[in-house]
């Protein structure tokens, strides 16, 4: 061994090392976040954070770029969060170039989500859980405010829900014809994304969504518009129908964009498409009336149909005929049908904010074989929209005169009265009625009485007393008596 070959092995044995050049780094390095939903879309919009680095927005395609100095930083904290999700973390090494994919969680639900797609047991609304006398609520702007005011949004979801509410109704399309503020674009690109993340946020509440597809065909003026548009709807809520409580196609479509004849043929060919498609409840949209009461539009094809009572006031029974109009539904509908658009706190037309009116017509409405009573009130329909403001509507559910009373009203009667009722026998307390548990011996001293029985079974709703009830039994029976106030 040589003398220079013998001083390399001593310095290799003795831990030492031969000098080499030390690498090249760059002056700066690059760091890409891709921010992804749980359905593998991304995330816009959402805020990405490099611990001492800073705080990123990702763009419309879901993406964030990190370039720092290399010095700055060799690994460190990458925490993402978005509206709708849980906080996502990871540690990072500052690699040049590395490139990060940050898979975004929806959080547990707030409320203990129900199971299965809503169907029907005759006329009774049902999931995999339970049948149920359901409660919806209007919240026309629900699509708008998710993209335009979340928060806001997502605080009336919570309000309602903590109610008892089991789900809300939703306008998919309406503006800018007297929506000028609120105007929902069915044109827009993020349409079908929002209607199903809407759907989804609405679900962490244990919220169904009702969707009544067209509030007004502003947007869609043509035939053709309008079936790719129910297209794209039936495409968007793919594997999320269990989120859904019904489906309508179009709200008071006679005026709003579906007239005469043709309209109606329109309705029912869409109706026909969302049944052949989807697992969920299907309506076309109500029927609406002359001025003698008589059905003058009214397009089949829905597997429910969907109710606005009369509103009118003015008569002998005053502010009690809306609550006793549900009755009539009954005689019109074969179907299972749903009270959809009832009076209430400034409510179109005519408006009422009593409790016990409101919560009379629910009991009402079940007995008479109504699947669900929708409570509407001026802040469900444009939420404050400068046409509402104009009418002086308060703009949120928690501002609602007797909002909170009248939630209280419906769940006390819903803990009461037996999910059956919808599906029961029904009476009318006069002699038309055969059978009946009651006999009214003067129409002078209540507005109403209805029956609905299940065998020896039978619950009775007293509509308007005036001076006392004046009933007759007409078989033996043990009575129990309940207030709605």
């Amino acid at each position: 061994m040589n003398a220079k070959l013998a001083v390399v092995v001593a310095a290799l044995l003795l831990g030492g090392c031969i000098p080499t050049k030390p690498p090249i780094l760059p002056a700066t390095v690059n760091l890409y976040v891709e921010v992804y939903a749980p359905d593998g879309s991304k995330v816009p919009g959402a805020d990405v954070n490099l611990v001492d680095v800073g705080l990123v927005k990702a763009n419309a395609e879901g993406n964030a770029t990190f370039t720092f100095p290399v010095k700055h930083i060799t690994v460190a904290k990458l925490s993402v969060w978005a509206e709708g999700y849980v906080l996502w973390e990871q540690s990072v090494a500052a690699a040049n170039g590395l490139r990060v994919q940050a898979h975004m969680q929806r959080p547990p639900p707030l409320w203990p989500a129900r199971h299965g797609v809503v169907r029907l047991d005759n006329r009774v609304m049902a999931d995999d859980d339970e049948p149920r006398l359901m409660v919806g609520a209007s919240l026309f702007w629900g699509l708008w405010g998710y993209e335009h005011d979340r928060a806001r949004l997502e605080a009336n979801l919570k309000w309602l829900a903590e109610r008892g509410v089991d789900y809300i109704r939703v306008l998919g399309a309406v503006g800018p014809a007297w929506w000028s503020d609120r105007t929902v674009d069915p044109t827009a690109a993020n349409w079908n994304a929002n209607v199903r993340a809407f759907t989804e946020l609405a679900f962490t509440y244990g919220l169904r969504t009702q969707w009544t597809i067209f509030g007004g065909v502003d947007r869609t003026p043509t035939a053709t518009a309008r079936r790719a548009l129910v297209e794209r709807f039936i495409v968007a809520l793919e594997s999320r129908w269990h989120m859904v409580q019904l489906v309508e196609v179009g709200n008071e479509s006679w005026q709003n964009g579906f007239p005469g004849d043709m309209g109606e043929l329109e309705l029912a060919e869409y109706a026909g498409l969302l049944r052949a498609r989807t697992p969920v409840l299907v309506a076309t949209t109500c029927p609406a009336e002359d001025a003698a009461g008589a059905i003058v539009y009214d397009a089949p094809g829905g597997s429910i149909r969907v109710v606005h009572p009369d509103r009118n006031v003015s008569m002998g029974d005053g502010y009690w005929r809306p609550v006793r109009k549900p009755w009539e539904a009954r005689d019109g509908s074969p179907a299972a049908w749903v009270n959809n658009e009832p009076i209430g706190p400034q409510s179109s037309v005519e408006e009422d904010a009593d409790t016990q009116h409101l919560v009379a017509q629910a009991v009402a409405t079940w007995i008479s074989g109504g699947a669900a009573f929708v409570y509407h009130a001026g802040a469900g329909i444009r939420g404050g929209g400068a046409e509402d403001v104009a009418r002086g509507r308060v703009a949120n559910w928690w501002q609602v005169e007797n909002a909170e009373a009248t939630l209280a009203g419906l769940r006390a009667m819903r803990k009461l009265l037996p999910s059956w009722l919808p599906n029961g026998q029904r009476f009318n307390a006069h002699s038309g009625f055969p059978g009946r548990p009651f006999d009214l011996q003067s129409d002078q001293t209540i507005v109403r009485a209805y029956t609905a029985a299940n065998g020896a079974d039978f619950y009775t709703v007293v509509i308007g007393a005036k001076t006392g009830a004046n009933l007759v039994a007409q078989r033996d029976a043990e009575l129990q008596f309940f207030s709605m106030c």
